[in-house]
């Protein structure tokens, strides 16, 4: 399983998301919008989730795509936390 899903004590899974922008700004309710894009770089076809600051409208997307070269990579969780 890709390295962005963590699972709780209770064993439910959720998605680890950024918390801050590439500029700073706080990630969390009302200050993030999450989107998937599709994919058209990576056969076969996957999504890559995004992530966009409501305060500077700075995008941030996991994984890296060809599409929008211009988005900040999220790096994720690293491995073993």
């Amino acid at each position: 399983m890709p390295e962005f899903y963590q699972f709780n004590e209770a064993g439910n899974m959720k998605e680890s998301a950024p918390t801050r922008c590439p500029n700073g700004h706080p990630l969390g309710p009302n200050t993030v919008l999450v989107g998937a894009l599709p994919c058209l770089c990576h056969p076969p076809a996957t999504v890559h989730r995004t992530w966009r600051c409501t305060a500077c409208d700075a995008c941030m997307t996991r994984p890296e795509g060809s599409r929008n070269p211009e988005w900040t990579v999220w790096p994720s969780i690293s491995p073993g936390r």
